[in-house]
């Protein structure tokens, strides 16, 4: 309580209204300034501003502002902002994560001093004689012209910025040496470059320097180094497996964090756990509704709607469980192939172990915080909680839970939870050197005309090599067979009629025969999802999870310079903007009402 009152008694600190320091005892909270000096002379301060917030970081990535920090005056000769925080607490700019094992960039590199300083002598405008004259370095008491210490400083990080930073001299960001012994002109030096650690997304390096003929240490020195341009980028859906990320969890506490925050809302909300679908893949998972607990949990499952449009246009709610009641006395989830790979599960599931092993890598100091950042589809909401922070990880497993229903909801099941939808990957090089994305295309709208069912390319992802198809399982199982008689020289798509006959031939046989289990192809790679993702099926869940976005987002928690210039939307492929081009760019491909309404007022407002 002692250390709150003297907080709260600088003239400095503004408590934010409705914050209660109290509530944090024993917590941490962090305190991010900005000082800017003006120097009256060498010791004193003409003028200094400092200003800034204190924060509380209650979830990985994400902060609760407490109060503000102000202060503006004249002659001072001490910062008293960070002299009062440099002893109640500790930096957190200054921590940084040592490696275990330390990598060797360069070892053993050799050099030869050039023979004459005297070229830099005129540069730096030091010409202490001990540099340029041997007579006068001799009656020194040293053996030959002394090398410059700035120079061979200099030499030694040209090494450095060859070796780790590719020759761009703007991604050093610090260099600091220390001389430890004397160089001559003519030394050969023996440099080594190792990488010891990282901070706040740069890399620390350590450089030592020695007489390649004695072993004489000549210099040690340290450098921070920033990464080359870089991008965050987040998966989809697919890649699930049992047991998936719990490593991390187990040794990291940045990961564990965010899978036990997730896991706590699971549990008071939904009654299940997260982490046991992951470790355990059940098949079956009960949900028991007794108790005051129990009722409060199926209440949750009540209150989550779906907003479906009937035939007026007018948007009606639908449970999503229309078979819980208020007498419902349990729930129970069933899928053949296990619940991680059922798309409520998955989601979050997903989500959590791509998040927990981004703050992992955050909390060892890897990430480098202005980079670019994408995700595809499942990736892209991923991508804007774990960079871009616009949802803390609670709302996160909310939104994705949330969304794994809509599209679950949309697809038909049987007693056991399976469907008759999937997905699959196709490379078309492995058709032919000619099969192209025109001709792809010209087999899928076949088959879904000649089946009667649903095929769609959903997925662009390199042209003419990388496309996902979605659809019902017979339609999937014919491209499977389309693609392996064209890849193995049964049919040439030159013969449109063969290829006709074939599909009508394949998709009648397809009808016939269930369970259809889709096999991986000579082009093809079946998907481990049971819902066709993407695919114009869904259609009629985007008005209801439109308005789950709008509900749960809040405009006022956005930071705004996390994502402009460096969110790339998967719509535009450029770089997140607030323009009215960019707008209008995105209301193209998307039609969306919403953004004609914000086109609209920026209109007005211009």
């Amino acid at each position: 309580m002692k250390d709150i009152e003297l907080l709260k008694a600088r003239k400095w600190f503004q408590l934010n209204e409705n914050a209660d320091l109290t509530h944090y005892l024993g917590q941490k909270i962090e305190f991010h300034i900005t000082s800017r000096y003006f120097f009256k002379d060498s010791e004193t301060y003409s003028h200094l501003e400092v200003e800034g917030q204190a924060v509380h970081q209650h979830a990985p990535s994400h902060t609760t502002a407490l109060g503000s920090v102000y202060f503006s005056s004249e002659s001072y000769k001490k910062n008293p902002i960070t002299d009062y925080l440099h002893r109640r607490g500790s930096s957190v700019k200054d921590k940084h994560n040592t490696l275990k094992h330390f990598r060797q960039l360069a070892q053993g590199v050799e050099v030869i001093i050039p023979s004459s300083g005297i070229d830099y002598a005129q540069a730096s405008g030091d010409s202490n004689p001990i540099h340029v004259s041997e007579l006068f370095a001799l009656y020194s008491g040293y053996r030959g012209r002394v090398t410059h210490g700035m120079f061979t400083s200099g030499f030694v990080r040209g090494l450095v910025e060859s070796y780790v930073a590719d020759n761009d001299v703007s991604r050093m960001r610090s260099w600091s040496c220390i001389f430890e012994g004397k160089v001559f002109e003519g030394d050969r030096l023996s440099v080594s470059i190792d990488h010891i650690g990282m901070c706040r997304g740069q890399l620390m390096i350590s450089v030592k320097a020695e007489n390649a003929v004695s072993g004489m240490k000549v210099l040690s020195a340290r450098a921070t180094i920033e990464q080359p341009t870089t991008a965050y980028v987040f998966t989809g859906q697919g890649s699930q497996q049992p047991g998936m990320g719990l490593e991390l969890y187990k040794t990291s506490p940045a990961a564990q964090a965010v899978w036990t925050l997730a896991d706590r809302y699971f549990i008071n909300q939904y009654g299940f756990s997260i982490l046991d679908i992951v470790r355990e893949n059940p098949k079956h998972l009960t949900i028991h509704f007794g108790g005051a607990r129990g009722h409060k949990i199926r209440d949750n499952y009540m209150a989550l709607i779906l907003d479906s449009k009937g035939e007026n246009e007018v948007l009606t709610p639908k449970p999503l469980f229309p078979t819980i009641t208020s007498c419902t006395r349990s729930y129970t989830f069933r899928s053949t192939s296990g619940l991680l790979h059922e798309t409520q599960f998955t989601q979050p599931a997903l989500a959590l172990m791509e998040i927990a092993r981004f703050e992992d890598m955050r909390s060892k100091g890897v990430v480098k915080e202005e980079s670019l950042f994408a995700g595809h589809s499942l990736g892209e909401y991923v991508a804007l909680v774990a960079v871009g922070k616009i949802l803390t990880i609670e709302q996160m497993a909310a939104l994705v839970f949330y969304r794994g229903l809509t599209m679950s909801n949309a697809v038909n099941r049987d007693s056991n939870g399976a469907t008759n939808y999937s997905m699959c990957a196709v490379n078309p090089t492995r058709v032919s050197k000619t099969f192209s994305e025109v001709d792809l295309n010209w087999c899928v709208q076949e088959i879904s005309r000649h089946t009667r069912g649903l095929l769609e390319i959903v997925n662009y992802n390199v042209l003419n090599v990388q496309y996902v198809c979605a659809g019902d399982l017979q339609g999937l199982a014919t491209l499977t067979a389309v693609m392996n008689a064209l890849a193995s020289g049964g049919l040439n798509m030159s013969e449109s009629q063969d290829v006709h006959d074939f599909i009508r031939k394949h998709s009648t046989l397809e009808q016939t025969q269930r369970p259809i289990a889709l096999q991986r192809g000579l082009a093809t790679i079946p998907l481990a999802v049971n819902v066709p993702f993407h695919s114009s099926l869904l259609q009629p869940g985007v008005d209801s999870f439109r308005h789950f976005l709008q509900k749960h987002i809040n405009d006022s928690t956005i930071d705004s310079e996390l994502l402009v210039g460096r969110y790339i939307p998967n719509l535009t492929a450029k770089p997140f903007e607030l323009s009215l081009d960019y707008i209008r760019d995105t209301f193209e491909i998307t039609k969306s009402p919403v953004l004609e309404k914000v086109m609209l007022n920026f209109n007005q407002a211009e």
